[in-house]
């Protein structure tokens, strides 16, 4: 029997709860995702400020990284690299851009993990605090 492993509404929760502190204490504003390992949304939240736009492409990484099991950022690269659209994958959610990351428990993918409202750089550092209180 095949059993699943995955993340409570404590757990999702807590990552986020950090994420968003840690966010607001920089005065930085974006949106922070967890989805399911299908890419289902188990949370999201976002600073009062942040652009709408980025609260899309938040679930969009979080969506990707679980789907692909792959990091975003690394993702764009060879998108970039070989020219392959993001059409490709069949998903109009797929993206490219940095701040998505896959939320692997004893070496499998059990969700994703997407943040965006600031510099990619920024959104990697936020998801990876979020993983950090994850597993």
């Amino acid at each position: 029997m095949h059993q699943e492993i995955r993340l409570s509404h404590e757990q999702v929760m807590t990552a986020l709860n950090k994420m968003l502190e840690e966010v607001s204490k920089d005065n930085k504003d974006a949106a922070m995702a967890i989805v399911d390992r299908s890419g289902e949304l188990q949370g999201f939240i976002r600073t009062n400020s942040v652009n709408y736009g980025s609260v899309t492409i938040a679930i969009n990484k979080a969506i990707t990284a679980a789907r692909l099991e792959f990091d975003t950022g690394e993702l764009g690269g060879i998108m970039r690299e070989y020219a392959i659209p993001a059409s490709h994958y069949g998903d109009h959610r797929i993206t490219g851009f940095a701040g998505g990351l896959p939320i692997k428990i004893d070496g499998k993918i059990v969700a994703g993990i997407g943040v965006s409202g600031m510099t990619e750089e920024e959104d990697v550092a936020i998801a990876k605090l979020g993983l950090n209180h994850l597993i």
